[in-house]
């Protein structure tokens, strides 16, 4: 019975907003992706020593139409899951396309984060991925190559590209609520201002891509009326990659430096690396990271240090379906025996494409 009335309700509410509007003639199509692994901390510092399991899910869903006029439209909407029984929604926007550039509107990356990728993955997870959060319980300062601002609400513009050259910018007014903003990566900033260019050619047969950006939060919540902390917060990022013959080398670099007291700071730079070779549906891959953090003001010297290798298998199945396979090692250096820890990650998983 309730059933049947939600779905009323809904066709209700349907029939409302069609009123006055043609209905769009709209293809709609998507992925699901269902991971599962299992990690072996070696030095038995983690918060569940031993071995232990995670998985983690994501389905995104994506409408494409056509406008009498010509104009493109794009609406996304993701959800992702972990086995913790955290089910968070990520991108939902609507996109429109044109000679005159794409306008994007509502919850997104950043303009950098959209433009300046990290190294290419043979796998759908990398190396910086951060469903390795979930297996090495190192917090979300592991890798560093996303944007602080993550998915939050705002506009983002991206002009025509012309000779291989694009360029776009986003503002995002803040992340979250008042009530948790300072509890979720990136919380703590808003007005957050950002800046994407990337070039991509071929010479030759040898594809070529470099791309930068910056993401620049004009406010923070660490300023605290003079506590010592900076009103303000730049994030940069570079990436280049060469492919040629199905192989593609790639690396990317990741900076952010800002105080958040007078005794207190984040400065962290990320290193990736990737060697991908694709043949048919096959897809091999090696791939490198590497972070360091420095989190006190009165101390010289990192704080921490995070090596990650990975050696990866995709396989595209056909009819949609993949299937890939990686094992992982991670190793955290805090400087301190009974923080630091070493954990080897065995994780495989299968997606769909609708």
């Amino acid at each position: 019975m309730k059933k049947v009335l939600l779905g009323t309700t809904a066709l209700v509410a349907a029939s409302a907003l069609s009123v006055g509007a043609a209905n769009a003639e709209m293809s709609v199509n998507g992925n699901a992706y269902q991971s599962f692994g299992f990690a072996l901390d070696s030095g038995d510092q983690a918060s569940d020593p031993g071995a232990y399991n995670y998985q983690d899910a994501d389905i995104q869903f994506r409408g494409n139409a056509t406008t009498d006029s010509g104009l493109d439209v794009q609406v996304r909407f993701d959800i992702s899951a972990e086995d913790t029984g955290n089910i968070a929604s990520d991108e939902m926007y609507i996109q429109l396309t044109d000679d005159w550039g794409t306008l994007n509107v509502g919850s997104n990356d950043s303009a950098m984060d959209m433009m300046v990728g990290g190294a290419a993955w043979a796998t759908y997870n990398g190396i910086d991925s951060g469903t390795w959060r979930g297996y090495t319980h190192a917090g979300d300062s592991i890798y560093t190559t996303a944007s602080f601002t993550g998915d939050a609400a705002g506009i983002s513009y991206f002009t025509p590209t012309m000779n291989g050259l694009g360029i776009g910018v986003s503002y995002q007014g803040r992340t979250g609520t008042d009530a948790n903003r300072a509890a979720n990566e990136g919380g703590n900033f808003h007005n957050n201002l950002s800046l994407g260019v990337k070039y991509s050619g071929d010479m030759d047969g040898v594809g070529l891509t470099l791309a930068a950006g910056v993401d620049h939060s004009a406010n923070t919540t660490y300023d605290n009326g003079g506590a010592g902390g900076d009103d303000s917060r730049t994030d940069f990022r570079a990436h280049a990659d060469v492919s040629t013959g199905g192989f593609t080398l790639s690396g990317s670099f990741n900076q952010v430096d800002y105080d958040t007291s007078t005794t207190a700071k984040v400065d962290n730079q990320t290193f990736t690396l990737s060697g991908v070779y694709a043949t048919g549906p096959h897809s091999i891959g090696l791939e490198y990271g590497y972070s360091e953090q420095d989190t006190t003001i009165t101390t010289s010297g990192d704080d921490t240090e995070y090596t990650g290798y990975q050696i990866g298998y995709l396989n595209n199945l056909g009819g949609g379906l993949i299937w890939d396979a990686r094992i992982a090692y991670f190793d955290t250096d805090t400087g301190t025996a009974s923080t630091s820890f070493d954990v080897t990650v065995f994780e495989t998983g299968i997606g769909i494409y609708f």
